[in-house]
């Protein structure tokens, strides 16, 4: 039996279902338990379709800026190069920081 309250993720063929753990009295007082199950196969394969949209504007996004990036440096060739020297500094600042690779 699981912990009281305890939310437990149980494969059933291709479903996934969650088990909750729940006390509850009787007339007499006697502490019982029951089980909730509920099917959350949907809300599962919701949350990964959402990671991967997530993940797919995450790359659309940085090749926006890229190519904003190279317009102006195409426009300005002074300053080529400077937006990339920039990044990188930026980029070895955080690593020495100790900071994590991506900040959401």
């Amino acid at each position: 039996m699981a912990v009281v309250g305890e939310k437990v993720l149980v494969k059933e063929g291709s479903r996934t279902i969650q088990v909750t753990t729940m006390p509850f009295e009787n007339d007499e007082g006697d502490l019982l338990f029951a089980q909730v199950k509920v099917d959350i196969t949907e809300r599962k394969l919701a949350e990964k379709n959402l990671r991967n949209t997530l993940a797919l504007l995450r790359k659309s996004l940085g090749g926006v800026i890229e190519a904003m990036a190279l317009t102006v440096e195409l426009k300005d060739c002074y300053t080529a190069g400077h937006q990339r020297r920039v990044n990188d500094l930026a980029r070895a600042i955080a690593t020495e920081m100790g900071l994590p690779k991506r900040k959401n």
